[in-house]
């Protein structure tokens, strides 16, 4: 049985809509991480990948995340459109959240900007 889409409403999409395989855009807003009442990413230079189903990834360069508040796990994974990902840990305080976050040290050539 397969799920039926409800149609969306104005300014809303439809993860139905979104490509297989998947399309990386660049985010035309603002995005931020709060963590613990605290904001642990602000960007503007963030991208969202489009996948068929899957509610939008946010991605968020490295540089716009506070240095303390992020560590790498030893959590990894592979997908078939974008390569190999790592994930991090975020922490604030006594505010953890384990494999949270994932990124590509060397993503597909379709996908270089999540690098």
């Amino acid at each position: 049985r397969h799920p039926k889409p409800d149609t969306p409403g104005p300014n809303q999409e439809s993860v139905w809509d979104y490509p297989r395989p998947p399309a990386l855009q660049k985010a035309n807003h603002r995005l931020r991480v709060i963590l613990g009442g605290k904001v642990i990413a602000d960007s503007i230079r963030g991208y969202r990948v489009l996948e068929t189903s899957h509610p939008p990834s946010y991605y968020i360069p490295l540089e716009d995340i506070e240095k303390n508040a992020i560590e790498r796990s030893k959590q990894s994974s592979y997908c078939e459109f974008k390569g190999a990902a790592h994930y991090y840990n975020l922490r604030v305080g006594d505010e953890y959240r384990p494999d949270a976050a994932w990124g590509y040290d060397n993503p597909t050539v379709g996908f270089r900007e999540l690098k």
